[in-house]
């Protein structure tokens, strides 16, 4: 099997990165395995001779909560793949990705799926075109 691991590898940024940096040699052992980073720039850092000819590799995806995932979280809106979400909340790394596609408008977003009042307490807490936080304490944006 060919797989693409998508991820931030940088182990002294991130949790995640110290995670792949670990587990990449035992799929490696396994898999043909390319490595992509939050650079867009596909980077082979291990080759396997046994890689399957003609077999479209598997995109597996690690995206987490913060700036460094805006890059893997777009191309995974691209093509599929597997998604691993390593955080159970996604806020950071949505706000970070609209403030980098401007395009996109998260308060619209918000409104879609989960309705009119928590896009109204969502520009409140987060409006204007960079979604800085406008809100008063850590308890308001823990409760949103």
């Amino acid at each position: 099997m060919n797989i693409k691991w998508f991820s931030p590898l940088d182990p002294q940024r991130t949790d995640i990165g110290r995670y792949s940096q670990l587990l990449l040699p035992y799929l490696h052992d396994k898999f043909a395995l390319g490595t992509l980073t939050d650079s867009a720039e596909v980077e082979c850092v291990f080759e396997c001779d046994d890689a399957v000819v003609g077999m479209a590799p598997i995109n597996i995806y690690n995206i987490g909560n913060n700036e460094c995932h805006c890059g893997i979280l777009h191309h995974a809106m691209r093509e599929p793949g597997i998604i691993i979400l390593h955080d159970v909340s996604l806020l950071e790394l949505s706000l970070a990705f609209a403030r980098a596609f401007p395009e996109i408008d998260l308060t619209e977003l918000v409104s879609d799926e989960h309705g009119v009042e928590a896009a109204a307490a969502f520009d409140a807490l987060f409006g204007g075109i960079q979604y800085s936080w406008r809100g008063e304490s850590q308890d308001q944006y823990d409760e949103f």
